[in-house]
């Protein structure tokens, strides 16, 4: 039963590469074919440095979506289709000058960022909850709160390119989870990489933990065919923040 419900590795090695031309800093993928039900998007060059580029503006940052798309994954042992894998990878641009963040690619201010600004929709939302747990006279559970990375420690971390990727389980229980992988470009730029499953028949697993391995294990084997092309003096900067003690 287990053997017959682990999805297959997908062949990126035979999907086509593209590309996007984000001013000085190049992101290539092996991308398949999209074949969700639903329109695919796909912007493959802006001028990352003009905030007349993005689509979306909030008080401290602006964010522009660059892909949107998704694919079929099949069960390894029958071939039969298993449900979609779905990524969406935006662009986000820190538009506020006072904000005490001198520069992204140093990873403790980037972690800082995302878990004080970037999910601070989420606390809303917990706040909600505990507000109407308390008309109801009631306390929730952790099945009734967001998940979201709350602290540093909540990040799956991977080096990748010379830079660091963060990564963490969002969503809510009831109606299941995706992944959102974060990595810095410029001292005030970031990808995020919104990597879903839909369509999974995730009861069909012998246990939630499962479905949870397998679905990191697809994640993890799209990122390896990932690729970011950094200036020289990112990388410089880079360096020196790993170099950091």
């Amino acid at each position: 039963m287990v053997n017959d419900l682990i999805i297959s590795k997908y062949n990126y090695t035979e999907s086509p590469i593209v590309s996007w031309d984000l001013s000085d800093v190049e992101v290539i993928m092996r991308l398949p074919d999209h074949e969700a039900p639903f329109e695919s998007v796909f912007i493959g060059k802006a001028d990352i440095y003009s905030r007349d580029s993005y689509s979306r503006t909030y008080p401290s940052h602006s964010i522009l979506t660059l892909l949107d798309c998704g694919w079929e994954c099949r069960y390894s042992k029958s071939q039969a289709y298993a449900g979609y894998m779905t990524i969406s990878m935006a662009l986000s641009y820190i538009v506020d000058d006072k904000a005490e963040y001198d520069s992204l690619i140093n990873k403790e201010e980037l972690q800082r960022w995302l878990v004080n600004i970037g999910y601070a929709p989420y606390k809303d939302l917990d706040r909600e909850v505990d507000e109407e747990f308390s008309q109801l006279g009631r306390s929730p559970t952790l099945e009734d709160y967001w998940v979201y990375p709350k602290k540093n420690s909540d990040f799956m971390r991977r080096e990748h390119d010379g830079g660091v990727w963060f990564s963490a389980p969002v969503g809510h229980p009831s109606t299941g989870t995706y992944y959102i992988v974060n990595t810095a470009i410029t001292a005030k730029h970031f990808l995020s990489f919104r990597v879903s499953f839909t369509g999974f028949r995730d009861n069909e697993f012998p246990s939630a933990s499962e479905w949870e391995s397998n679905k990191e294990k697809l994640l993890e084997e799209f990122l390896e065919h990932v690729n970011i092309k950094y200036p020289p003096e990112t990388l410089e900067e880079i360096t020196r923040y790993n170099n950091a003690k």
